[in-house]
């Protein structure tokens, strides 16, 4: 039923029945010092105009429209319009995004506030498993460090483009690398996603930045793979302390907090396995693999089975060889630092076995795994199942993604063999 106040309002408006209920809204309501706005003769319902005080130089006048948001709570908007026919049109656009649930109650929360809510439901994904402690341990590092200075304390509502810029920014100026800055924007793409799906928010300011100031995306360089004779000769150039887990991590394809995480009960020297049953993160704590597949088992391969067996005697003799010890330790029996690893076992291996020579890439732990499965591909020529399950990749596909090369090259390789055995080309 339309009202008297709809009847007012001009023909076809959608501001009609936005809120005539309240008699205080009256043609001018001078509590508030506005006046009802009138267009053709006819009263416009809930728009209103403010007397331009003596300091206001623009021209036209200031125009407020009256809205109830979607908790029922009645509220008011300053249009940009300065003359009535454009204030007419900006509230009534503006009364389809109240519809349309494009307007959101104001809010006071701040960016740090909504920061600790995400991180807090990130915790409890932690402690299920389908999040890592080191994930979220870099996620409030850079939130503390690089995004919080700047926006920490601005309402989430009133950030804007050029605040997340403004962070961009500052990192560039301090001449951080192209990773770190790509990893902040991570983070506050992730921040801000979730403030859209609580209501918060109602656009992502991040998705109106300017690509000029976005962080250029990083592009990951080609994994390097190692031939067998590679191998032999970095297992080979490794010192004493390390040169069991290059070797284990050569020749497994385990990740390095997997091979840091083993104790001596994981080597079964009779079945000829190593089984993966945790992760050492980097605080020390081990943790059970982020997915089922990452609890799996992995052939030892002779090669290291030989190496284990030396490296057992070693640790016997230091006491460090009982079932849950860990297998690959310091002097004092505490785990191999990781970056040790890499610096001091691997990179100096590298060095020593001419593995780096110019124009080559650092040889990395990943490089050690991804040529491991690499062969297994190739060489043994598994299929994506069984590389899948040996990788402990968390189904078939992240496997067929990442080695897409590889299967592509075994599958055309024997398909050509094949083909020229049948044809006889080339035959004698």
């Amino acid at each position: 039923m339309m009202t008297t106040n709809d009847r007012m309002a001009p023909r076809g408006s959608s501001l009609r029945g936005l809120d005539t209920r309240r008699s205080v809204l009256m043609c001018a309501d001078h509590r508030k010092r506005r006046l009802c706005v009138t267009h053709r003769g006819q009263r416009v319902p809930n728009l209103y105009r403010r007397p331009k005080p003596p300091t206001d130089r623009r021209e036209g006048e200031t125009f407020e429209v009256i809205y109830r948001d979607e908790t029922g709570a009645q509220r008011q908007k300053t249009l940009d319009a300065r003359t009535i026919q454009r204030a007419i049109a900006e509230a009534e656009a503006y009364r389809t995004q109240v519809r349309r649930g494009e307007v959101i109650a104001p809010s006071r929360l701040t960016v740090s506030e909504v920061a600790e809510e995400f991180f807090g439901i990130t915790e409890a994904l932690v402690a299920t498993g389908e999040r890592s402690q080191g994930t979220l341990d870099l996620y409030r590092q850079r939130y503390g460090k690089h995004i919080s200075p700047v926006i920490g304390n601005r309402r989430i509502q009133d950030v804007r483009p050029e605040h997340i810029g403004a962070i961009f920014s500052r990192q560039r100026h301090a001449g951080l690398a192209a990773w770190s800055i790509s990893g902040t924007q991570t983070i506050i793409s992730a921040i801000l996603t979730f403030s859209l799906s609580r209501g918060y928010i109602v656009a992502n300011p991040l998705a109106r930045l300017a690509r000029i100031e976005k962080p250029r995306q990083v592009t990951q360089r080609e994994p390097r793979r190692l031939s067998d004779e590679e191998l032999r000769r970095l297992c080979s150039e490794a010192t004493p302390r390390y040169q069991p887990i290059v070797t284990a991590l050569a020749w497994t394809g385990l990740r390095v907090s997997e091979a840091l995480a083993l104790r001596w009960e994981d080597i079964d020297f009779e079945e000829r396995e190593v089984r993966v049953r945790f992760q050492l993160n980097a605080k020390g704590v081990l943790k059970r693999p982020k997915t089922r597949a990452g609890v799996r088992s992995v052939p030892l391969l002779p090669l290291l089975e030989q190496t284990l067996r030396a490296h057992r005697k070693e640790q016997l003799a230091l006491g460090y060889a009982g079932g849950e010890q860990f297998v690959f330790t310091t002097a004092t029996g505490r785990p191999l630092d990781r970056h040790n690893v890499r610096n001091q076992g691997i990179v100096a291996a590298a060095d020593k076995a001419g593995l780096h020579d110019v124009g080559s890439t650092t040889v990395t732990t990943h490089d050690l795994r991804r040529t491991f499965i690499s062969h297994l591909i190739l060489g043994l020529g598994l299929d994506p199942v069984r590389v899948a399950k040996i990788a402990g990749h968390s189904n078939v596909s992240v496997t067929l993604n990442t080695y897409a090369e590889e299967f592509d090259k075994a599958l055309h390789r024997d398909d050509l063999r094949a083909r020229i055995d049948q044809a006889g080309f080339g035959a004698v």
